[in-house]
Parts: structure tokens; sequence; C-alpha cells
């Protein structure tokens, strides 16, 4: 799958910069089921496009884009509520190799991070 990303922004003392990862994620699953419980996990593999942007106080700009893989396991946890309606929670867990990091004026502007925990929960509906 693919996730919607968020830009955060990070101040540094010379500095502004955002960070953008697009991760696209495939993986397989080992299912249980026990009546409206339904249990999926298995490992995880994914490709993230990192692409940064800073801007020194001093007016310089700059960007640059990494791609980094993503390796790991995911979890998922779905309730059945109704005949059409499930809740459903699920956990990721993944280390980038290699760890991005991206500087501005010489120092560390942002650290892309070793290790990403994903948490997700929502409902699931089904059409009959």
């Amino acid at each position: 799958g693919v996730e919607l990303p968020t830009q955060p922004t990070h101040t540094t003392a010379v500095g502004n910069a955002s960070l953008l990862d697009v991760p696209v994620r495939v993986g397989g699953h080992r299912r249980f089921t026990r009546k409206r419980v339904v249990a999926r996990l298995g490992p995880a593999a994914s490709l993230h496009v990192v692409s940064a942007r800073g801007s020194g106080f001093d007016g310089t700009q700059g960007r640059s884009t990494k791609a980094a893989l993503g390796l790991g396991a995911d979890v998922w946890v779905e309730v059945r509520l109704t005949a059409s309606v499930s809740a459903t929670l699920g956990v990721l867990g993944e280390y980038l190799v290699p760890r991005e990091r991206f500087q501005l004026h010489g120092a560390t502007a942002l650290d892309a991070g070793g290790a990403v925990l994903a948490v997700a929960a929502g409902l699931v509906l089904v059409a009959r």
C-alpha cells in the first residue's frame, strides 16, 4: 500500500528543513481467526522515497531526494462489530536501510531515523 505523507519541519541554528517520506509497502500475512476476531501478522518490506528541502537563514536553499529500504513486520487485529462493520487496529515496525540524514550548512538538520513505528485504526465496511 501507499501512505499519505506528512511534511514535518525542523528549525536549526542555521535554518529550516522539511522532510517528505512516501513509503510504498508490500508484505504477506498469516491469518488467525477466532469467532469475531481476525488477527494477521507477517513481514513487510517498503521502498521509502525521502525528500528534504532546506532554507538557510542566509537565504540559501537546497533540496535532496534519496531512497531507503524498510524491513520489518506488521500486526493487524480486526473485530467484527456487525455483519457489515468491523473495527481494525494495526501496528507496523520497520528499520530503514540505509539511515537517511540531511545536512544544512554542515550540520544535521533532519534525520529520517533508523526505526519507524506506525499505528493505524479504523472501521471496515463490507458491502454485501
